[in-house]
């Protein structure tokens, strides 16, 4: 019986082993088909914050860990689209910062519509592309190529036909630009092979503002290139070339204005230079030789009158002293139109006997100091220094109230430099850029302008009771000055 029992014992504890066995088998099953899903979600998060969006769990029941599953695939494939989506932006942002620095370097009109076109196209990778322009008929012409371009004008459509003509006339009627698959129905491509079966063409208007000033064409060999977020990138483009051309013309128009308003200065200054000398020379050989023989007369007058005749020797010395005064006067003026030092000596020793004898007068102490010694300057460039420097030696004579001044001028091998400075009153220099008709600033105002004119510089400092100082260049032309001294 004992044997029995252990037997029975025995095959007991066997039983409950198997079945603790079985039940720890079974507990690692359901628990590997419970935590599975689990841990590849898990593998998958890891990979997505390692920047791997490639990751997809697969989705092994339709239950709640499946949908947990695909809604996890789903967030990368929202990601991927939205990492791709960023990336081609970023592309095309640094492609129109390329395109603006591209065009800002002050091309000129003509240049910018095959620059640009070709910029385009290193950029985007396309095949392809050309640029008409609008000319003063109101039909396009073409401008630039690569690829492809048209070598006749494209074909306008008639008129009241709607939109018809070519893919260009198209575009221009169309602020969203036009795409056509296959090769654009072009009169000027006709017999050239511009492409594959396949190729895609879009054209987007060249616009600035309200204007349009062109069209600008690409084409590629694939039909999924110029999707719309492309049509979008390229009409961009076309904003910046429309924008870019209207200034480079805005430019042109200006420098061209500006060249023109020169010369009219330039003219206008020969003569009034010419018109001194005309006026000058009549002072001195009318009114002042008058003056002169009416001084000599009542001098002759005044020695042959009997000694008794007082009141009348005096009458006639006090009209010869009035007559020299005049001959005085009507010679400081002569002198104020066209210094005869000028003619005859040359720009430098005019300049230093005028701020000598002007400053002088007014017992301002006057340091004068030369580096390089022209034999002649160009007319033309010495008369205008000769004025620049001659309206700054009168501000300080006239407003100044210095005691001291100092003139240096330097003459280099391709320029004069010129400083005039002064110890006086000083004044605000912005309340002087804005002169009324009887204010030193006009002087100032002409003092600038004579430097621009020969393509010079003057600047000028000041402040109240800290004095003036006026800096300016002027450059010499090729023939226009010898020096004895060089740089």
């Amino acid at each position: 019986i004992r044997r029995q029992v252990l037997i029975h014992i025995r095959d007991l504890s066997l039983l409950v082993v198997a079945a603790t066995l079985a039940s720890f088998g079974a507990s690692l099953f359901l628990s590997s088909l419970l935590t599975r899903p689990l841990v590849r979600l898990a593998e998958g998060a890891k990979a997505v914050g390692r920047g791997d969006l490639s990751q997809k769990v697969p989705v092994e029941a339709a239950d709640e860990l499946g949908d947990l599953a695909n809604s996890f695939n789903t967030m990368t494939d929202d990601l991927v689209r939205s990492r791709d989506d960023l990336m081609r932006r970023n592309t095309e942002l640094r492609n129109l910062n390329s395109m603006a620095d591209h065009l800002s370097q002050h091309l000129a009109p003509e240049e910018i519509p095959e620059s640009s076109l070709g910029k385009l196209l290193q950029m985007t990778g396309l095949r392809a592309g050309w640029i008409c322009i609008m000319g003063d008929n109101g039909r396009l012409r073409p401008a630039g190529g690569n690829g492809g371009p048209p070598k006749a004008p494209p074909k306008a459509p008639p008129k009241g036909s709607g939109a018809g003509g070519c893919l260009c006339y198209q575009a221009l009627q169309s602020s969203q630009g036009v795409v056509t698959p296959g090769v654009p129905e072009c009169p000027p491509l006709k017999g050239r092979s511009v492409g594959k079966s396949k190729t895609v063409s879009a054209s987007v208007p060249l616009s600035a503002q309200e204007e349009t000033l062109g069209v600008l064409t690409v084409s590629a060999d694939s039909p999924g290139v110029l999707d719309g977020d492309f049509v979008q990138f390229l009409r961009s483009v076309g904003q910046q070339i429309g924008v870019g051309l209207r200034n480079a013309r805005l430019d042109r128009e200006v420098r061209q204005k500006e060249e023109a308003r020169g010369r009219l200065l330039d003219k206008l200054i020969v003569a009034q230079e010419e018109e001194r000398k005309r006026i000058a020379r009549e002072i001195h050989d009318e009114p002042a030789q008058t003056l002169t023989a009416i001084a000599m007369r009542l001098d002759q007058m005044k020695r042959h009158l009997p000694d008794d005749q007082i009141e009348v020797r005096q009458g006639l010395e006090e009209a010869h002293q009035e007559a020299k005064k005049a001959m005085e006067v009507l010679y400081q003026i002569i002198v104020e139109l066209r210094p005869q030092a000028l003619d005859d000596l040359g720009f430098l020793p005019a300049i230093r006997w005028h701020a000598g004898l002007r400053l002088g007068e007014k017992g301002i102490n006057l340091e004068f100091h030369a580096s390089g010694s022209p034999a002649r300057l160009d007319s033309q460039i010495e008369t205008a220094v000769f004025r620049l420097m001659q309206e700054a030696i009168n501000n300080i004579y006239r407003h100044s109230g210095a005691k001291h001044a100092k003139i240096r001028l330097y003459f280099r091998k391709a320029a004069i430099k010129g400083i005039i400075e002064d110890d006086g009153v000083g004044f605000d220099v912005a309340a002087m850029r804005t002169p009324r008709m009887d204010s030193p600033g006009l002087g100032l105002m002409g003092m600038e302008e004579r430097a621009s004119i020969l393509g010079g510089s003057l600047t000028l400092t000041s402040r109240p009771g800290k004095g003036t100082r006026v800096v300016f260049e002027v450059p010499l032309n090729a023939g226009g000055a010898q020096h004895a001294e060089q740089d």
